[in-house]
């Protein structure tokens, strides 16, 4: 059985809580039978309670977001700090909510612990899943000094797959999130980590190219950069890689006294509509080794379904196609999930200097 509410939440196990609840103003909602609607009123602390279990915590009005708990099932949903709370359900175990950011509206459908309701509300904690939504939470250990000194001397350009199939899963069960989502909250990740550290206020630092048919370049300064970059687009459309990735390219060697370039490519290796990608980097490996400044393009799988053919292709087979270097480095979706995106990059970056004689 489920019921929706606008502000307001109802719970049907009577053995973890004898009534629910809500909020701010009674609302009509749909009671037993089709024919029937039920006005019911609750306590904010009561949705607090609720919402913790998602790992988010609410302001004292109840309508917006001020805190998204890291590894939490709210946090791989794409719940984000400052996201306005319109309506909420509740299906079984899975709590919807409709979430207002900047002028767009979406949903975010979050598992949660129903049973974590019976603990006392001076000791309750939000449960502790053994998902594999929580798995995504790098295990190993950053070296953060090495990272920063690794990326110091590069430009760092971020070219992002919006096509419609990144709206899909990661294929990771029950508590899946977008393709979309996971790859916006590592790329927030990132730019936090180089913002904080300084990183982020020389000119031209990082920029974030998002691609279908088509493609955008914003340059980012900084997190609010970066959120309005996100709002401004959604996944749609087809994919050409070649045409963002050319542009990209193309611009750097025009300046052979400039910075190297670092090229992060997540995608889901969907089919490439555009010119071919392993000549378009041959070239740009041959250019690079005659005129400088050095390149190096690293490619993300993101999603389980990922189309890892054609980006191993590009990641193996560069020198015998006539590459002066291996300019390209690949790293699967299996890894990129296990380590996170910071040190996926840290492995990326040691591993093309030290082959390409750089450290």
């Amino acid at each position: 059985m489920s019921r929706d509410f606008c502000w307001s939440f109802r719970f049907f196990n009577p053995a973890a809580v004898s009534f629910l609840m809500l909020l701010f103003l009674p609302i009509a909602c749909e009671g037993r039978e089709a024919s029937q609607r039920l006005r019911l009123s609750g306590h904010v602390d009561e949705l607090a309670r609720f919402c913790s279990l998602a790992g988010l915590t609410l302001d004292a009005s109840g309508r917006k977001v001020m805190l998204v708990r890291a590894g939490s099932t709210g946090y791989y949903s794409g719940v984000l700090v400052g996201d306005g709370v319109e309506k909420v359900s509740l299906v079984g175990q899975v709590l919807t909510i409709n979430l207002k950011r900047g002028a767009q509206v979406f949903q975010a459908s979050i598992p949660i612990k129903l049973s974590a309701l019976n603990s006392a509300p001076d000791t309750f904690q939000s449960p502790k899943e053994n998902t594999n939504a929580v798995k995504l939470k790098a295990a190993v250990k950053l070296d953060e000094q090495k990272l920063l000194q690794l990326l110091s001397p590069y430009r760092i350009v971020c070219i992002l797959d919006r096509s419609d199939s990144m709206d899909g899963g990661l294929g990771l069960g029950p508590q899946d999130v977008s393709r979309w989502t996971w790859c916006r909250e590592q790329l927030q990740d990132l730019t936090g980590f180089l913002k904080e550290r300084g990183q982020l206020n020389e000119l031209d630092k990082l920029s974030l190219v998002t691609f279908n048919e088509s493609f955008e370049e914003y340059p980012i300064d900084g997190l609010k950069a970066l959120e309005s970059a996100f709002n401004s687009v959604v996944p749609e459309g087809a994919t050409n890689l070649y045409a963002p990735l050319k542009h990209v390219l193309d611009c750097h060697l025009k300046s052979p006294a400039g910075r190297p370039l670092l090229v992060l490519v997540l995608t889901d290796g969907g089919a490439n509509r555009g010119a071919s990608l392993p000549d378009l980097l041959v070239e740009t490996a041959n250019r690079s080794a005659r005129e400088g400044p050095a390149v190096t393009v690293c490619f993300f799988e993101i999603g389980k379904s990922s189309g890892s053919g054609l980006l191993s292709a590009l990641d193996q087979g560069l020198v015998s196609r006539g590459a002066a270097r291996d300019i390209v480095y690949l790293e699967s979706f299996e890894k990129l999930l296990e380590l996170g995106l910071k040190q996926s990059l840290l492995d990326a970056v040691s591993r093309q200097g030290k082959f390409s004689g750089q450290l």
